[in-house]
């Protein structure tokens, strides 16, 4: 299941992250997935909470390895991309091939002369004409398609070489959290899951102002937060504890 994170507890060391997700169940019994949780989160202190006509029958952490599937399906779309664009260069080629033929035959018929055929001059003229603009309009079209071949066997290079860039990057792996609960009743639920990563902290900075001599001290705290575990708490409600 997707969740999302809720609220952030940060401590000196260390931090508390909630994250609630919204899914349906059926009467009986389901397993749920929390994905992409980060790797350092501390097994022992997980936490899932459901509702009163939820049981939870079973939680087990466990982490993946997403290489084979990121790159796998990754790669499945990218040679989808070069195999269209090989088919285009097909027809491509064979739109050239008839060119290369319609040329041959006209060049075939071209040989006119006017003792032997029995043309005048005017319509030898007419002739040349009509077969000059043809191999003109050829040559043109032949052009065009060899540059539509050019620009799409670019492209093809272009992708080949994302594929290679892929095949050397490791993703990361990531964490996930099993629940297995059993339902009363079908319906949308809410649940949450709660865990501890160690990598996140934060400082406490100080900010003393006066405004006059004979006005008392006007001290602000802030936190400076360091987190480096690999989540969003942009829209988490965050709070800060020194212990």
């Amino acid at each position: 299941v997707e969740s999302k994170i809720s609220d952030v507890t940060v401590y000196l060391s260390g931090a508390e992250i909630t994250r609630k997700a919204k899914t349906t169940l059926t009467t009986g019994t389901t397993e749920l997935v929390f994905i992409d949780l980060p790797v350092s989160l501390n097994p022992k202190s997980i936490q899932v909470h459901v509702p009163e006509n939820v049981k939870i029958l079973s939680v087990l952490h466990r982490i993946k390895n997403n290489e084979a599937d990121t790159k796998y399906s990754e790669r499945k779309m990218m040679q989808a991309e070069i195999d269209k664009r090989n088919y285009e260069i097909e027809k491509i080629e064979a739109m050239l091939s008839v060119y290369d033929e319609k040329k041959k035959l006209l060049l075939s018929n071209s040989d006119f002369s006017s003792v032997n055929s029995g043309v005048n001059l005017n319509e030898l003229k007419q002739a040349a004409t009509y077969f000059s603009q043809q191999l003109e309009e050829i040559e043109i079209k032949k052009i065009r398609y060899k540059k539509k071949k050019k620009y799409l066997v670019h492209q093809i290079d272009s992708v080949r070489n994302k594929i290679n860039r892929l095949l050397n990057i490791k993703p990361e792996p990531t964490g996930e959290v099993v629940v297995k609960v059993d339902s009363k009743r079908s319906g949308i639920t809410v649940l949450s899951v709660k865990y501890f990563v160690g990598a996140a902290s934060w400082t406490p900075t100080y900010d003393i102002r006066v405004k006059d001599v004979d006005k008392p001290l006007v001290l602000s705290v802030k936190a400076d937060v360091n987190q480096s575990t690999g989540e969003d708490w942009e829209d988490a409600d965050t709070c800060y504890r020194q212990s």
